[in-house]
């Protein structure tokens, strides 16, 4: 009977093993990523340790791929072939490669929902990732106006409201947190590959992908060796505004309004007037907003822009400007816009000399320019070890608690695995790049205080290994901030008014007032502060149509905001006006004076408890139409 009992539980224990491994197993395979349920690595970890894996030179020519699968649904863009994907849908691409080369990589692409703002792809060439950011790629949608800037009854104006851009888009696959300044190289050997596109996040249509020749940009000195066969632009200056671009590839660079200055175009001591684009929402690296305009002769033109960077104290904002999807010299790629409470102008070019000059031919050109982390990206690259000093902190943590107890000796040299070397390592890169800083690297900031007393509380932690624990809070402190900095300077917000294209050998005709001229415009601004009513906020178009009157205890800047929603969305569907009040009453006294509003917004939850308690609620669903109203406008359950 013993020998039966031991048997029976021996073959127990391997049923039980063997469930364990099968469900294990099972776990497994539902949590593997799609990108590795598709592809494998090359074990290259990252973009930069990627390139300097091949010495291939840069490619001569564009070469187009062609779709040889997909499980994506086929579709037809006006005469022009798209895959549908979505889901975790993908399309493969054969491309025959001449020879060795580098290339970026083109692809075209239209939306499926117009709120999309980006799209996420896994992208792998011959079944691998070929760096770690390839299991993740952004690019975005571009935007424009839909419709010109509208006039409110009361002279205020609103902007457009935003649609994405008709047809078929086309992005450079980039580095999405813009530390990788230029589009991402792909190192193509000579012959057949294999291109995957793998939808991870939101719908689209993929019409094409052209691995097309990287750009390459010289230095201002060599390009305008070739300007003395050319004749400098003598005629009147082309003013291009802010407010009217071209198109953005974020739905929130739409037009804004500045009332406080008499150093923009247009404005107006009264009114809200839409005048300048961008401001804090402009400062993502990447970001890209493009204006049109036409030249009207063939020659040599300068640049001057009308901006306004208020925002980074005591540093510079950059951009990246192109003409026509170019970048016309070297300089281009880092335009510095300084620190100024108020608006500025600037002339495009070297500080003390002459202007820089681009060549343009007769006709239409674009003109573009997009958030860039400049010297600022190589800073962040380098700070790096500031997370491997985070999780070394982690560990501290662990062993010492939150208040270490200065009496003990932690040892944290011996309990903490690779304590030393750690901390010498990240010592001697803070040390380089702190070094770097004023000579190799402009950056914005006073981060050199930051990392001088980084390196201060690790040379006393290296220096006196017993006495480390005492650092401890320290230590959490140095690198909380270096890590608040590495956010911060990755905000490059900047405003434009105007971009000024004029002849080299005359003086800019710029906005900005005089001291008389700011002198009015503050006093006229002062006097209709007191004559102007804010109580409401009329969104009407004066033609006798019903009104609905609403009530909101509100700031000025909510109830605009909310005026500009209505104007763009409400009104232009129904035929109804709004006249927004702002109050400080309730909706108890409103009945009380016959003067209550037909709706209230931002009400105390405990409002309609009061007034249900006393039976003045209406019963909503006693409306024939409730249930088709409640169908239409809210979720399931809001009844």
């Amino acid at each position: 009977m013993k020998k039966i009992f031991r048997i029976t539980a021996i073959l127990l224990v391997f049923s039980i093993i063997l469930s364990c491994l099968t469900v294990g197993a099972v776990a497994k395979e539902e949590t593997t990523p799609v990108t590795e349920k598709v592809t494998e690595t090359t074990g290259v970890s990252d973009y930069s340790g990627y390139i300097s894996k091949y010495g291939y030179g840069l490619s001569e020519k564009d070469v187009e791929a062609n779709l040889s699968a997909t499980d994506g649904n086929i579709a037809d863009l006006n005469g022009k072939k798209a895959i549908l994907l979505k889901g975790e849908n993908y399309a493969v691409y054969e491309v025959n490669i001449p020879k060795d080369a580098a290339y970026n990589i083109n692809v075209f692409f239209s939306n499926v929902k117009e709120s999309v703002e980006e799209y996420h792809i896994a992208l792998s060439i011959d079944g691998k990732l070929v760096f770690d950011a390839c299991e993740d790629i952004t690019f975005y949608a571009l935007w424009e106006d839909d419709g010109d800037i509208r006039e409110l009854p009361n002279g205020d104006q609103i902007a457009p409201s935003q649609k994405q851009k008709e047809g078929i888009s086309s992005a450079k696959l980039a580095d999405k947190n813009g530390l990788v300044l230029e589009p991402y190289q792909f190192m193509l050997s000579k012959g057949k590959h294999e291109i995957k596109v793998v939808c991870l996040e939101n719908d689209f249509y993929l019409s094409d992908i052209i691995l097309t020749v990287p750009e390459t940009t010289s230095s201002y000195a060599e390009v305008s060796k070739d300007y003395g066969k050319y004749e400098k632009y003598d005629g009147a200056q082309i003013v291009i505004e802010g407010e009217d671009s071209l198109w953005r590839n974020a739905a929130s660079l739409s037009p804004k309004s500045d009332r406080a200055s008499a150093d923009v175009a247009p404005h107006s001591p009264k009114n809200s007037v839409i005048n300048h684009i961008g401001g804090e929402v402009w400062s993502a690296p990447g970001s890209t907003i493009a204006w049109e305009f036409n030249a009207p002769k063939d020659g040599l033109y300068k640049i001057g822009f009308s901006f306004n960077q208020s925002y980074v104290t005591n540093g510079e904002t950059y951009r990246w400007l192109k003409i026509d999807g170019k970048t016309p010299f070297a300089e281009a790629t880092k335009i510095g816009f300084g620190y100024s409470g108020s608006w500025q102008f600037k002339e495009f070019g070297e500080k003390g000399k002459e202007p820089y000059m681009v060549y343009l031919t007769k006709g239409p050109h674009e003109i573009s320019m997009s958030a860039t982390l400049a010297d600022t990206s190589e800073l962040l690259n380098r700070l790096g070890v500031v997370e491997d000093l985070g999780n070394l902190y982690l560990d501290i943590l662990m062993i010492t608690g939150e208040s270490p107890d200065a009496n003990r000796d932690y040892e944290l040299h011996k309990q903490v695995p690779n304590f030393v070397e750690i901390l010498e390592k990240a010592n001697k890169e803070l040390k380089a790049l702190n070094d770097s800083i004023g000579e190799e690297l402009v950056v914005n900031g006073e981060i050199e205080g930051a990392l001088n007393n980084m390196i201060r509380i690790i040379d006393e932690m290296t220096n006196n290994l017993y006495e480390a624990h005492l650092q401890v809070s320290s230590f959490s402190s140095a690198q909380q901030t270096l890590s608040a900095w590495l956010y911060d300077m990755r905000q490059m917000p900047l405003g434009i008014d105007q971009i000024i294209i004029a002849a080299p050998d005359s003086e800019f005709d710029t906005p900005k007032a005089n001291f008389w001229e700011s002198l009015v415009f503050g006093f006229k601004r002062f006097v209709y502060a007191y004559l102007r009513d804010y109580t409401d906020d009329k969104v009407s178009s004066g033609d006798g149509r019903k009104t609905i009157k609403i009530w909101v205890n509100w700031g000025r800047d909510q109830v605009k905001i909310l005026s500009n929603l209505i104007y763009g969305d409400f009104m232009a569907k129904n035929d109804i006006d709004v006249v927004i009040e702002q109050v400080n009453a309730t909706l108890v006294q409103g009945v009380i004076s016959g003067n209550s509003p037909d709706l209230y917004l931002h009400l105390s939850r405990s409002q309609p408890v009061n007034l249900a308690m006393r039976g003045v609620l209406y019963d909503l669903k006693n409306f024939d139409d409730f249930d088709e109203v409640i169908a239409k406008n809210f979720h399931k359950g809001s009844e």
